[in-house]
């Protein structure tokens, strides 16, 4: 077995391309130099629509088709996430979610109810007005089957150990307020 530090980084590399295939990944772009990505973002699952808050610039939103919101700080360091040889010896950063919200659909599938999370596809993620510039911001969901989620996001936060959905050294969480079904069971 070859143990040289090239050898090492190719095994590295490939373990993240086998991540990759389970999901779906995300990226930004600066204007200014099109010929490689900004920030690339590992989403947990299949990434159905995105955010980029203009309140919020540093703070990137996914949905997927499992019904996961996500959230990526992207003033996290790039040397926190594993990277990616792009050529030329340069390393691209693949940045895990630090927020993922499937833990919550885990525990209302358990308790019988669908209150807390998606359940089925996320069709569009949008950003409410902020009051101030230091407000907090709140999003909505919507999903397939009609269920609009208001969140708010919260920052700087530590780690709540009830919370299964942050990541170990993430400071954003997202708390469900309120659950407001858009479409009737009644025919």
């Amino acid at each position: 077995e070859d143990k040289s530090p090239e050898a090492k980084a190719k095994r590295r590399d490939a373990t993240m391309f086998k991540r990759l295939a389970s999901g779906g990944l995300l990226a930004t772009w600066r204007l200014y130099r099109p010929d490689t990505p900004w920030a690339v973002m590992r989403c947990v699952g299949i990434p159905s629509c995105c955010l980029l808050p203009v309140a919020k610039p540093h703070l990137a939103f996914a949905g997927t088709e499992e019904g996961s919101i996500q959230i990526w700080n992207l003033r996290e360091p790039g040397s926190s996430h594993p990277s990616v040889d792009i050529g030329n010896g340069d390393r691209l950063a693949v940045r895990a979610p630090t927020y993922a919200s499937d833990s919550l659909a885990n525990v209302d599938s358990l308790a019988n109810t669908s209150t807390s999370a998606h359940m089925c596809a996320i069709s569009e993620i949008v950003a409410l007005p902020v009051a101030s510039e230091d407000g907090e911001l709140t999003i909505g969901s919507l999903d397939l089957e009609g269920t609009l989620i208001l969140w708010v996001v919260l920052e700087q936060v530590e780690i709540d150990a009830s919370d299964l959905g942050q990541a170990v050294g993430g400071k954003e969480r997202l708390l469900r307020t309120a659950t407001v079904p858009l479409t009737s069971l009644e025919a």
